[in-house]
C-alpha cells in the first residue's frame, strides 16, 4: 500500500499530461491543416457583386488564375426563425466564392460553403440552439432583410455568426478579400500582383496565412521542452567533461548536433530567411527605414483592424491550444521536480 501510495501522485500527474497534451494535439493538427490565405481588408474602398464577378471572370481568363472570395461583417443583426419564430442577433458574414476560403476553423467537410446557392446559409451552433434549441437544422429556414434562407450547414464559431451569400437584390457591398495560395509565390507579392492587375488600391491592413502552423508547432511542442532542455543540458555536461579528451569530445559533440538536427526535423521547423528582408547592400539605410516603417504600419493597422469572424474562428482554436499545451507544461515541470526530490532523498 505504501508503493503505491509513493507512485499514485506520479501516475497522476502522467495521466493528466497524456490528457492535456492529447488536447492541445487535436486544435494544432485543425490549425496545421488550414490553408495559406491572404486577406486584403479595406476600411474605405468597397467591392459590388458586378465588380466581384468581372474579376473572377478576367482571373478566370489569366494563364494561372488565382482563385478568391470576398466578404463583410454586418454587426449585430436580427435573424429569425421560420418555424418557431424566435428572434436572435448575429453577426451576419456576407460572402461571394467559397466560404472556406473566408472562415476557415471549425468548417465542416460538407455541406453549403459556396456563393452559387444564392438561398442558402450557414451558421454556428450556438445561433442555431438560439433559434431551434438544437444543431441539427441542416434544411431548416431563416430570415434575414425579409428574406427566407435554408441552412446548408453548421459550423463551429465563437459568438453568433450567419454567413449569408451576397446578392444583387441586397445593396450591399463587400470590403475584404481572402486569396488562395500559390506555388512558389510568397504571399506579400502575390497580393500586391492581384490588386495591381485589377486596378485596385492598397488594401489597409493585409494579413497573411501560414502563421498559424509555427505557432500549432510551436505549442503542441512546449510541454516537451523541459525534457529536450534536460537532454541537451546533460549532453553539454559530458561535453565539457570530456574536453581533454578530444576524439571523445569530438564523437559527443557530434551525436549532440545529430540531436539537434533530428529535433528541428521533427518539429517541423526550417530555417530561412525571408527575401523580401535582404537588401541589395547592407549599407542601404533607406531600405532598412523604409522596412521599419511598413512594419510599424502594417503592425499599427492590424492592431486597429476589427476583428471579425474569421479571426475569432481561428482564435478560437489558438485558445484552445494554448491553455492545453501550457497546462501540459506546468504539469510536465511539476512531475519533473517530483522525480527530481524523489531521487535526492534517495
Amino acid at each position: 500500500m505504501s508503493a503505491l501510495r509513493r507512485i499514485m501522485p506520479a501516475a497522476l500527474m502522467v495521466m493528466l499530461l497524456a490528457a492535456l497534451w492529447l488536447g492541445a494535439a487535436v486544435p494544432a493538427n485543425e490549425l496545421l491543416a488550414l490553408p495559406d490565405t491572404t486577406c486584403l481588408r479595406y476600411f474605405t474602398h468597397t467591392f459590388s457583386l458586378q465588380q466581384l464577378q468581372e474579376m473572377e471572370k478576367s482571373e478566370g481568363e489569366g494563364e494561372q488564375p488565382l482563385p478568391f472570395s470576398a466578404f463583410t461583417q454586418l454587426d449585430s443583426q436580427p435573424v429569425k426563425s421560420v418555424l418557431y419564430g424566435r428572434s436572435a442577433q448575429a453577426d451576419i458574414l456576407l460572402f461571394y466564392g467559397d466560404l472556406r476560403q473566408i472562415i476557415q476553423a471549425g468548417m465542416p467537410e460538407t455541406g453549403f460553403v459556396s456563393s452559387a446557392d444564392a438561398g442558402g446559409c450557414a451558421l454556428d451552433r450556438e445561433t442555431a440552439f438560439a433559434l431551434w434549441g438544437s444543431d441539427r437544422v441542416i434544411g431548416e429556414k431563416l430570415i434575414f432583410e425579409e428574406k427566407e434562407y435554408t441552412v446548408r450547414a453548421i459550423f463551429d464559431a465563437p459568438g453568433g455568426t450567419v454567413a449569408i451569400p451576397i446578392s444583387s437584390e441586397m445593396g450591399h457591398t463587400l470590403s475584404a478579400i481572402s486569396l488562395g495560395a500559390a506555388d512558389g509565390q510568397g504571399a506579400q507579392l502575390l497580393a500586391e500582383r492581384f490588386y495591381e492587375r485589377h486596378g485596385l488600391p492598397a488594401p489597409d491592413v493585409l494579413s497573411t496565412g501560414g502563421w498559424h502552423r509555427t505557432l500549432a508547432r510551436f505549442f503542441c511542442l512546449l510541454p516537451a521542452l523541459p525534457l529536450i532542455y534536460i537532454l541537451l543540458a546533460g549532453m553539454v555536461r559530458e561535453i565539457w567533461g570530456m574536453r581533454e579528451t578530444p576524439v571523445l569530445c569530438a564523437l559527443w559533440s557530434l551525436l549532440t548536433l545529430a540531436v539537434v538536427i533530428a529535433l528541428l526535423l521533427i518539429s517541423g521547423v526550417r530555417l530561412s530567411f525571408p527575401q523580401s528582408l535582404v537588401p541589395t547592400r547592407w549599407s542601404d539605410f533607406e531600405f532598412w527605414s523604409r522596412l521599419l516603417r511598413g512594419f510599424a504600419a502594417n503592425l499599427r493597422s492590424t492592431l486597429l483592424a476589427p476583428v471579425l469572424a474569421p479571426d475569432r474562428a481561428v482564435g478560437a482554436v489558438l485558445v484552445r491550444l494554448l491553455l492545453c499545451s501550457l497546462g501540459a507544461l506546468m504539469d510536465m515541470c511539476a512531475l519533473l521536480a517530483l522525480c527530481r526530490r524523489r531521487r535526492e532523498r534517495g
